[in-house]
């Protein structure tokens, strides 16, 4: 529809000449405009006719039509607000808010050979989104025909870090390999690329963190896919210093104690000093329990002693000085009749526990509060112990001292209580036909480092040559000797005569050594429920030169869950592995080091600073 100077309508309805119905006066003025436009077309003023003027003779106003065409945008799976699209950049005319899922149009059509080019200029928000284009339909071209660009929105997830015991700086992490985050302290922050639903994301360490001490930082599950907005933990922590060795039957009988310093960046051990193993004081005989404490520069013994008659069965005590070196203070006898098989502190101190085989009764635990290294009185009196306690582990979280009794097949446990006492809880003991625990000779245990599972290896020892287990179980203990159980979670198959077991401090990989195999078994833990999965290659060879149901015994992993380090019996050596951080598959880092004098040899454990 046409106006002449706003009014007097005409209707066009094709192509052609059409007169308007009133004239114009000789120099009236006439003013031809288009009211309505067609449906599909734009019709202006071409020719050189102007549409207004002052007429002087008949008129003619040439227009031309011109077919237009709608541009759409259909959405799909628009879960958030504040989705705005814009055709060829068009603030003014342009630019459509979208609410909702379904098919909105632009405002400007464009005409037939015209370009369009739909872009998204604000994604939506709450939750946030990534709008981008699917379908055939390019998000840009020539219109021909009224077009409909497709868009599907998917949720986008922010992954973030959580570093935690950072000391030193210039830490870089990356996500999916790119996308560097750097952190100079501790504290959670996003990475910038968020990830879509269903997406991967890998968090990874780039840059290790500079300064002293030597630190190594670790994601702990770091990789998966997204499904909501990710924390992932990371644990850094010093590498480790100092590895010490205890071996009951070096230096004729009477033991020594190896030192070795770590190189940070491969754990390859060297000896101290000149001689290959520290000498302890003439009191100090058999020692077979080591434990370092982790809130001082401090070595507990547990020193077995001989037996006909006893003589050298204390805990003795030394100061780690400078480069690993060793200074023994005054060590402890308990009783003339115990032999101190193991020792364990509490990780949050500041309690120390024994495990002694009482030659005389039953075996007693005893409880320690040290100052600066000094062992002082026990607290309060020794708790009945099983027979040859030789393995114990302490559990900060709950407040809990976990035995495994290897001389009455039984594992006990026992609530700390204040200022450090133990109370067995009510249950226990736990063995064979006791508690329903189904074990027949346990002899290593180790509690999950937050505490919930305990994990104890089985022996097994008919037949001789029986593969042995590491079994899971739940427990609960209340400080001051309140009820409790232990519940079997699973058991795994590992070699015959599982000796050790270890978990390294992120949680995330448990390790047994077999004796009889001279291997290692290894097995990554699932978070909430304990349970375990063979890592990729286990077992893993420590030693081939073995001799059967003698190596490997204790194994001991570095603050920094990067090395593992294993002692190997009747070899006198100890292995070194470094653990991959992704999987906790080890690899064997050179040839075994010598851990002894060689005068009566073994190496029973290791302990890492």
């Amino acid at each position: 529809m046409l106006l002449d100077n706003g009014g007097n309508q005409l209707t066009v309805t094709t192509s052609g000449t059409f007169p308007f119905t009133t004239k114009i006066a000789a120099g009236g003025a006439y003013a031809v405009t288009v009211k309505t436009q067609p449906a599909t077309q734009l019709c202006a003023v071409t020719g050189v006719t102007p549409a207004s003027g002052v007429a002087s003779a008949n008129t003619t106003v040439t227009f031309t039509c011109t077919n237009q065409y709608t541009i759409s945008a259909m959405v799909n799976t628009l879960n958030g607000t504040g989705l705005v699209l814009w055709d060829n950049n068009n603030i003014a005319n342009d630019a459509l808010a979208v609410s909702s899922s379904g098919t909105s149009s632009f405002t400007k059509k464009i005409a037939a050979g015209g370009a369009y080019a739909v872009t998204v200029h604000a994604q939506p928000t709450a939750p946030v989104q990534l709008c981008a284009v699917t379908g055939a339909t390019p998000a840009s071209g020539v219109a021909n025909a009224d077009t409909t660009v497709t868009f599907t929105c998917t949720n986008q997830y922010t992954i973030s870090a959580t570093v935690t015991g950072l000391t030193g700086t210039n830490l870089v992490l990356q996500d999916n390999g790119a996308d560097n985050l750097t952190f100079t302290g501790n504290g959670t922050f996003p990475f910038a690329t968020k990830v879509a639903a269903a997406g991967p994301y890998a968090v990874t360490v780039f840059t290790q963190p500079t300064g002293s001490p030597t630190q190594y930082c670790i994601p702990i599950s770091g990789s998966g896919t997204a499904s909501g907005a990710v924390a992932i933990s990371v644990s850094c922590k010093n590498v480790g210093q100092v590895v010490f060795s205890a071996n009951p039957y070096d230096n004729s009988g009477t033991g020594t104690i190896g030192d070795f310093t770590i190189a940070s960046s491969n754990g390859a051990l060297t000896q101290v000093g000149l001689t290959p193993a520290f000498i302890p004081a003439a009191t100090d005989n058999n020692p077979l329990g080591l434990a370092v404490d982790p809130t001082g520069p401090y070595l507990y013994v547990a020193n077995a002693g001989t037996f006909a008659p006893p003589a050298g069965n204390d805990v003795a005590t030394f100061t780690i000085g400078a480069g690993g070196t060793l200074l023994e203070g005054t060590p402890v006898t308990i009783s003339a009749t115990n032999d101190p098989l193991s020792v364990g502190v509490d990780p949050l101190g500041p309690y120390l526990y024994v495990g002694s085989n009482d030659t005389a009764a039953n075996g007693a635990m005893e409880a320690f509060a040290p100052v600066a290294g000094v062992l002082g009185t026990e607290v309060g009196s020794p708790a009945v112990s099983g027979n040859e306690p030789f393995s114990l582990s302490v559990d900060s979280a709950d407040a809990a001292v976990i035995e495994a009794n290897d001389g009455d097949d039984t594992v006990r446990v026992y609530g700390i209580g204040a200022g450090g006492g133990l109370t067995e809880i009510g249950n226990s003991p736990f063995g064979p036909g006791i508690g329903g625990t189904g074990l027949v000779a346990p002899l290593a245990v180790a509690t999950y480092p937050t505490g919930t599972y305990v994990y104890i290896t089985d022996l097994l020892h008919v037949p001789a040559t029986a593969a042995g287990t590491v079994n899971v179980f739940t427990y609960s203990a209340t400080g001051g000797g309140g009820g409790g159980s232990l519940t079997p979670v699973g058991a795994y198959a590992v070699g015959i005569d599982p000796e050790g077991v270890t978990i390294d401090p992120t949680g995330q990989f448990l390790y047994v050594s077999n004796a009889h195999n001279g291997t290692v078994s290894g097995f990554t833990i699932a978070a909430g429920t304990g349970l375990l999965t063979p890592i990729l290659g286990s077992p893993f060879t420590a030693t081939t030169t073995h001799l059967p149901s003698l190596t490997p015994t204790g194994l001991a992993v570095d603050p920094s869950s990067q090395f593992l380090y294993v002692a190997n019996g009747t070899d006198s050596t100890i292995t070194v592995f470094s653990i991959a951080p992704a999987t906790g598959a080890l690899t064997a880092v050179g040839t075994p080091t010598a851990a002894t004098n060689g005068l009566g040899a073994g190496t029973t454990a290791v302990a890492v600073q």
